[in-house]
């Protein structure tokens, strides 16, 4: 493993990656992780798919208002470097960078390398920016497929690729007064706020804003879109959150 670390007026990331010479730099994957064994788990369960070049780790910052406003954060330090990398990446090379919370488990890994390259395919010929890695869609009407591509609930994977489109997601995600107010706010990360605030450009959890992103390109591909978490039935996709070994901390 490699490791750099970079600090901003707002707040400080670390980040640590597993760097594969055997596969194509063509993807990358960063993971959103606080715990080290967190970290280990989804690293290792990644870097065994032998399908990224680098999986990098983005350490939350610590929270000065909540866990969402560090979890918000993080995403958008993922987005910055992907930025980067994508700006540095020699010519003609169409890298897609995803983006993983370090609670996932993987439906079948015997097929998810083709499932990866069939969804980025589809993105490709469709000239969408995005995809899901899973999807949440135990919200109903925040969650619609049509003609093959989706949109609704959870950031826990997902990918991008382009830079134009990597800098059009950090300034959508911009840390405005606004959303400060929205993290400072009693119901912040409760079903209550989720439910008032829906997909929404101004939505103060980062998984809801994807879920605008996707919407308003028409629904974007997802990673095995015929599977389903052994977890929960409404969750599609080939990633799913394996929340019996990872319980969600965002709350707490």
């Amino acid at each position: 493993p490699t490791s750099a670390s970079w600090s901003s007026k707002h707040h400080c990331v670390c980040v640590c990656a597993y760097m594969s010479a055997q596969v194509s730099a063509g993807r990358e994957a960063f993971v959103v992780s606080v715990h080290e064994h967190r970290w280990l788990h989804t690293s290792e369960l990644l870097a065994s798919l032998r399908v990224f070049g680098a999986v990098w780790r983005v350490v939350p910052p610590t929270p000065t208002i909540s866990k969402i406003e560090s979890n918000f954060n993080s995403f958008r330090s993922a987005i910055s470097r992907a930025a980067r990398r994508s700006r540095a990446s020699p010519t003609g090379v169409s890298s897609w960078y995803y983006v993983f919370e370090d609670d996932i488990g993987i439906v079948n890994r015997s097929t998810v390398a083709h499932e990866m390259e069939q969804a980025e395919a589809r993105a490709e010929r469709h000239q969408l920016p995005l995809l899901y890695g899973g999807l949440c869609c135990e919200l109903g009407p925040r969650c619609q497929c049509h003609g093959g591509n989706c949109y609704g609930m959870c950031a826990h994977a997902w990918a991008a690729h382009g830079a134009d489109y990597l800098e059009v997601l950090l300034n959508r995600t911009r840390v405005t007064a606004r959303l400060r107010s929205l993290w400072n706010s009693s119901c912040v990360g409760t079903p209550r706020c989720a439910t008032r605030e829906g997909l929404h450009h101004n939505a103060q959890v980062f998984d809801l804003r994807l879920g605008k992103f996707a919407m308003d390109l028409g629904g974007v591909p997802v990673v095995g879109p015929g599977h389903r978490s052994p977890q929960h039935k409404r969750h599609v996709g080939a990633f799913y959150q394996d929340r019996r070994a990872f319980p969600s901390t965002i709350g707490r």
